[in-house]
């Protein structure tokens, strides 16, 4: 079976739920399993912290904006989504880890982060009508993520992962998203 014909998030999120299901039997022994920042064991924790969560609630906010929000992504293709998911993990991840405050950085909200800054990303360099239209919506149904970047007193918060999410999904926009490269192209004059 090819990975690309299977919606990498809907893995996804069994996965998490899964591991969360192991991690509350364990007594969420696996929280260790996350990103510390400039440790040796931290970089192993990048592909894993989004599998980790705090608790029930954590994963289930996570869950739903993710759900729609790779929906959205989805309709340019699974390849696509699948690119970019791998995308704001492991550079949204490594960001976390070079500059994040030290303490352990878990839950699926970078990516989440991440595919919200690809789909604005995607209006502000492709300017295609499609592209504008899906940020609208986005931005109407998730505008108020922009807050979570910044520094919160709530010290359980990860607004580093937050925000390295974003910024790589919004760079990830002007990588993958090919209509709007070619939107770009089409706009440029010629002489």
């Amino acid at each position: 079976m090819n990975p690309l014909k299977t919606n990498p998030i809907a893995i996804f999120i069994v996965l998490i739920w899964v591991v969360e299901a192991i991690n509350m039997v364990s007594g969420h022994a696996l929280a260790h399993l996350g990103i510390l920042p400039r440790t040796f064991m931290g970089l192993f924790g990048i592909p894993l912290s989004p599998l980790l969560h705090a608790n029930l609630f954590h994963l289930i906010s996570n869950t739903v904006p993710l759900i729609v929000l790779a929906a959205i992504v989805s309709l340019q293709g699974r390849k696509q989504l699948y690119q970019l998911t791998l995308w704001i993990i492991f550079v949204g991840g490594f960001c976390v880890w070079l500059f994040a405050r030290a303490s352990y950085h878990n839950g699926a909200s970078g990516l989440v982060f991440g595919l919200f800054g690809y789909l604005i990303g995607c209006a502000w360099f492709g300017r295609d009508v499609k592209a504008i239209i899906q940020a609208t919506l986005v931005g109407f149904l998730y505008g108020g993520l922009i807050f979570g970047v910044f520094p919160t007193v709530r010290q359980h918060i990860s607004w580093e992962a937050h925000l390295f999410g974003m910024l790589a999904g919004f760079v990830g926009a002007k990588l993958f998203y090919r209509v709007g490269n070619n939107a770009i192209k089409k706009s440029e004059p010629t002489e």
